[in-house]
């Protein structure tokens, strides 16, 4: 879903910055490759989620999870949680990053500033978004890791 998601964004995102003179004029397949590997991992989630839930335990509709499922569950949420972490961490680099750029005085050509202001207008949009997505998910699996037992 959407950590994964942010997760792809942010790598592409470093990448067209860290290569801005030459992104464009590069070839297409590295955005295609992110996509591809964001399928994978989603997929993988699912696929693991499903197997591990056992939907044909009496009480697998009615609980967060069953018990063959609650390790895999924890696991995925740590790893959700690591990735919305080095999102969040990664747009607030790449965004000051991108600030300095545009501050250096260093002559760019007009697609690269219409880019560089682009990526700062997207990063003050997503930023905000991801760390809400961030807090929200912390809220759900927070009280799941530490008061499962009580549910």
């Amino acid at each position: 879903g959407t950590a994964t998601s942010m997760f792809f964004i942010s790598f592409e995102w470093q990448t067209a910055s860290a290569q801005s003179r030459t992104y464009e004029k590069t070839s297409k397949s590295y955005g295609c490759k992110l996509a591809l590997y964001h399928l994978i991992v989603v997929g993988v989630f699912i696929v693991g989620f499903l197997i591990s839930y056992g939907y044909e335990e009496p009480g697998a509709l009615c609980t967060i999870t069953t018990p063959r499922g609650e390790i895999y569950t924890k696991s995925l949420a740590t790893l959700t949680m690591f990735m919305e972490g080095w999102t969040i961490t990664s747009f607030v680099k790449l965004l000051n990053s991108i600030r300095n750029m545009q501050n250096t005085g260093e002559c760019y050509s007009l697609i690269e500033r219409y880019q560089i202001t682009e990526n700062i207008r997207m990063l003050r949009v997503m930023l905000p978004v991801d760390t809400i997505n961030n807090g929200w998910m912390w809220g759900i699996f927070l009280p799941f890791f530490f008061f499962k037992q009580y549910l």
